[in-house]
């Protein structure tokens, strides 16, 4: 009996001891837990105040912001979408780092949600560098679901831009007749030029169909009437270029390179006999040149002129 209680009590001071040693690692453990727990809601706070900076286009603090969050937490979950923000940020700061900072999370993290619009962010830097072979690069990288339909109708005009200036024209027009499909802030910019690209290509109905569409955004609407002048009158559509030109100017509009609309409008009426207004407008365009022509222009504004003079002899 003395024995049992011997080892009843051998065992109660065992329990009591190794109670009181977890009871010690808990306690100092604790303070540890409760500052993790602190330093994870300050790097949360950081992360949060970038979003915030971000938003309210405050891009260098914002970038200050995601990268003093990557320094406190560089194993955290939200690392890559605040290396994508940190990206982005330089981007639209014009920063020399953005280009590698985009290339290295896409090559960090592939299959990112974040990597397609990466890509999409990528070609806008290189767009705006004027690196069209790039820009062509990173944007077919982009699956056109992951956009707004308004980023679809940028991202195909910037394509078409880019293979403009390669010279790859069908590529170029195959993408900007996609912005053509609805209203839209590129439907103008895409119509002018899919416009130049078919009167190259001879394709003049499809061309008059683009450039009026052109000719109705205010960008536009004084630039391409000399361009469908050009093809009523390659087409020998002496009647057009005159009832076009004629409307332009009576809306009082200030055309660009209107000389060259002029010396159209005058040769259409030379073709007309219709000297009197011939003489108009092949006085009104060479005062614009200086006087200046070609050989044949010079020789039928002189013709016109004799013959003007004729008809007030007689």
């Amino acid at each position: 009996m003395i024995f049992v209680k011997g080892a009843y009590r051998r065992l109660f001071i065992y329990m009591l001891k190794r109670f009181a040693f977890l009871f010690l690692l808990v306690m100092l453990y604790l303070p540890l837990f409760g500052q993790n727990t602190v330093d994870r809601n300050s790097s949360l706070n950081i992360f949060n105040k970038g979003i915030r900076l971000l938003e309210s286009n405050n891009y260098a603090a914002a970038r200050s912001s995601f990268e003093q969050y990557l320094k406190t937490e560089p194993s955290s979950e939200m690392m890559a979408e605040a290396k994508y923000y940190q990206a982005y940020c330089a981007m639209m700061l014009f920063n020399d780092d953005a280009e590698y900072l985009f290339e290295n999370f896409v090559a960090e993290y592939p299959s990112n949600s974040k990597s397609m619009m990466a890509y999409y962010e990528l070609g806008n830097y290189y767009y705006r560098n004027n690196k069209f072979k790039e820009t062509i690069s990173a944007f077919e990288k982009v699956k056109a679901y992951n956009l707004s339909p308004e980023q679809r109708f940028e991202l195909k005009f910037k394509l078409g831009y880019s293979y403009f200036n390669l010279k790859k024209f069908e590529d170029a027009l195959a993408n900007f007749k996609y912005s053509l499909q609805a209203e839209n802030e590129f439907q103008g910019a895409s119509a002018y030029y899919a416009g130049f690209i078919e009167i190259n290509n001879e394709n003049y109905e499809d061309a008059l169909t683009y450039l009026k569409i052109a000719e109705e955004k205010d960008t536009y609407k004084n630039v391409v009437p000399p361009m469908i002048t050009m093809i009523y009158y390659g087409l020998k559509d002496y009647d057009r270029v005159i009832s076009y030109a004629q409307s332009v100017f009576m809306d009082g509009r200030q055309v660009k390179n209107v000389g060259d609309m002029e010396i159209m409008l005058a040769d259409a009426y030379y073709f007309k006999k219709d000297y009197r207004n011939a003489n108009r407008y092949f006085e009104s365009s060479l005062e614009r040149k200086g006087g200046k022509s070609t050989t044949q222009i010079l020789y039928k504004a002189g013709f016109t002129a004799y013959e003007l003079s004729l008809i007030h002899i007689s």
